[in-house]
């Protein structure tokens, strides 16, 4: 009986952690199906989804791979392991993206002289207008806050009406400009190809 794990690791960053993760789960007999890492204010941040071939707890797990890394750094780690309900086992589709979905993925970009209170506004624009929120990311830069939400607005029953609240958000906060395009038009607009 195969065992699926929502594994998590934070630590300071440094070269070398992935591997000592990934090591650590292939000898415990894991396969990797999904990953996302990246690194915040030199803080390492990984989410991945492993399936196991053998019966084993999320607790056994995590001895494992908090043992592997304490032996690679004497930097502080979390490390948090939940075991996820098996696709096999569920009732339910695997909830992978239509084509009418990736057609309804937009891209807002948000930037503000203020960062008091702001990434709060959006995402609860979001919520009231059941927009969920794919991935975020935000960086300041010479005083100014920048944000990127891409949006799944596939609920969305007027995006007219939601463009029209992104106005009044913009008019109840001066100094933040936000734009939202659809995915294919923000990707087409933001490569840049290089012939070699």
């Amino acid at each position: 009986m195969s065992s699926e794990m929502v594994i998590s690791v934070t630590s300071y960053d440094k070269p070398g952690i992935i591997c000592t993760v990934t090591e650590a789960i292939n000898d415990a007999g894991g396969v990797i199906l999904n990953l996302s890492q990246t690194v915040l204010d030199k803080y390492f941040s990984m989410i991945l989804f492993a399936i196991f071939q053998r019966s084993v707890s999320a607790e056994t797990i995590k001895k494992e791979l908090t043992k592997s890394l304490n032996q690679f750094s004497k930097d502080k780690v979390e490390v948090s392991v939940i075991e996820s309900k098996s696709l096999s086992e569920s009732s339910d589709k695997p909830d992978y993206a239509s084509d009418k979905e990736l057609e309804e993925e937009y891209v807002l970009t948000a930037s503000s002289i203020s960062r008091q209170n702001i990434v709060a506004k959006i995402s609860r624009f979001c919520k009231d207008n059941h927009i969920n929120i794919l991935n975020l990311y935000t960086k300041t830069v010479n005083d100014l806050y920048f944000m990127i939400f891409f949006l799944d607005t596939s609920s969305v029953k007027s995006m007219e009406a939601v463009r029209k609240q992104i106005k009044k958000i913009e008019s109840d906060n001066p100094d933040l400009k936000i734009m939202l395009q659809h995915y294919e038009i923000f990707k087409a607009t933001n490569e840049i190809n290089i012939k070699i």
